[in-house]
């Protein structure tokens, strides 16, 4: 009665009425977007920037935006001129691109925050090009080992390199990652994939539907936000997770105009609107 009492007087008094709307309104507002599904591939990317702020991992965003999940003090400038010393002419990027530019950084500390959080001691890459993952995971942790799958016969070097100064660490598979992963049946388990080689619909496909054939929990894939021409990669994660069990549990922030989407399997249980 009391209750139904002050219902009423507060709703008779429209200026506290709106006010009381007003300061609840965050809270109300999370509680929609915490109880909406994960929007559908066809959804506008404003719908879905916004699900992934308010239902990404907050631990990763936090580590994302504040940084402490890597040392950037550990890297070594000289090494990395070597490793990038070995494609001249190559014009393409790397994970090392620019150190002090906000997007390497932002891709470097999303990348170390995942590795960290789930104590991944095994890892997978597509895309070895100058091995500059392989480094950043070992200044993550050098207790990691690492499979990577490249199609350029000079990657080889670069691993050479890293694995004769910080011991044999990587193994380099040579070839197209639709052939040389098809035939991977590694004897441990692999905790965490970075997929970041072809940029086609058939390629980037064909390292997701590998991933999981492995049964791969986390997964992290590059250029998602890309919006070069027709975005393959995002169709292809879209369309991954729509048919598989993974979710999106982050992606990098705005300062990654290219962006990483993290996937977790089991991790998310929703139904796609």
């Amino acid at each position: 009665m009391i209750k139904s009492w002050i219902n009423k007087k507060i709703k008779n008094d429209t200026l506290l009425w709106i006010s009381l709307k007003f300061l609840t309104a965050p809270v109300r507002l999370l509680r929609y977007y915490k109880e909406q599904a994960y929007p559908g591939s066809y959804k506008d990317n404003f719908t879905r920037w916004l699900y992934l702020l308010f239902n990404g991992r907050g631990d990763l965003i936090f580590k994302a935006y504040f940084n402490t999940a890597f040392n950037f003090s550990k890297i070594d400038v000289k090494l990395i001129k070597e490793l990038r010393g070995t494609m001249p002419l190559n014009d393409e990027g790397y994970l090392f691109d620019g150190i002090n530019s906000l997007r390497t950084r932002t891709q470097i500390i999303l990348l170390a925050s995942i590795i960290k959080q789930i104590n991944a001691k095994r890892i997978l890459e597509t895309g070895t090009h100058t091995a500059m993952f392989c480094y950043m995971v070992y200044l993550c942790d050098s207790s990691i080992s690492i499979d990577t799958f490249g199609d350029i016969a000079v990657s080889q070097e670069n691993v050479n390199i890293l694995n004769q100064k910080f011991g044999e660490y990587i193994k380099y598979h040579l070839g197209d990652s639709r052939i040389t992963l098809k035939s991977f049946s590694p004897e441990c388990k692999i905790d965490f994939a970075w997929i970041d080689g072809g940029h086609s619909f058939e390629v980037c496909m064909s390292d997701l539907l590998n991933c999981y054939r492995l049964g791969i929990p986390s997964i992290a894939v590059d250029d998602y936000k890309w919006e070069n021409g027709v975005n393959d990669v995002k169709r292809a994660v879209d369309e991954f997770i729509e048919k598989y069990n993974y979710s999106i549990s982050g992606i990098s922030n705005l300062a990654d105009y290219r962006g990483i989407v993290y996937l977790t399997k089991n991790k998310l249980d929703y139904k796609t609107t």
